[in-house]
């Protein structure tokens, strides 16, 4: 599982550099393009919900999942001054039993790149296709291993290690090198991976 306690910690300490307190543009370009309509969508890790909120101010059905209590006090809020209605829950995915509610997109801003071992990732991907019908949408941003860092940054997965893991449970419509949308002055490079349930 991810280091959960560091991320609590930085929480608490305020700090989050991966927050932006906006919507994530690569988000927004997926639905623009795809012209995706309203429907139900997991934000797994939503964080202070910055993308639940947008989603849902575009007419979809979110409902955010995080395991860190003081995002999900933060997304409350800030969906609460929004006048906006989103559900957030405190999970674990990798603790996840059966779930028979079904979301027609997930999307992830740094979740699957928080699993190293081929077997977390592996478990990441069955859990994400449990919860999609048929061609239902996964838009992941992933930390991209071909940057090469001289400071700390999100962790970091290969092309092969991406489509190794999820090719056998989902079709991938793109995998583009792209940077995070972010407040740092240097982006992370990432991945921005387009993928439907086979």
């Amino acid at each position: 599982m991810p280091e959960s306690s560091r991320f609590h910690d930085h929480y608490k300490k305020g700090f989050t550099p991966w927050e932006t307190n906006r919507v994530d543009r690569s988000l927004v370009q997926f639905i623009k393009k795809t012209k995706l309509p309203p429907c139900s969508v997991l934000d797994a890790g939503c964080g202070t919900g910055n993308n639940s909120i947008w989603l849902a101010q575009q007419g979809f059905t979110v409902t955010g999942w995080d395991f860190v209590p003081q995002a999900l006090d933060s997304a409350r809020q800030k969906a609460n001054c929004a006048n906006i209605s989103c559900s957030f829950k405190q999970k674990n995915i990798l603790q996840l039993a059966e779930n028979s509610v079904k979301f027609d997109f997930i999307f992830d801003r740094g979740l699957f790149h928080c699993f190293k071992s081929s077997n977390q990732l592996d478990e990441i991907a069955r859990i994400m296709a449990s919860l999609l019908p048929q061609n239902g949408f996964w838009l992941s941003l992933i930390g991209n291993a071909d940057e090469t860092r001289t400071a700390a940054g999100p962790p970091q997965l290969s092309a092969t290690e991406i489509t190794t893991t999820v090719e056998p449970l989902f079709i991938i419509d793109s995998l583009v090198a792209s940077f995070f949308d972010s407040n740092q002055q240097t982006p992370a490079k990432n991945w921005v991976c387009q993928m439907r349930k086979r």
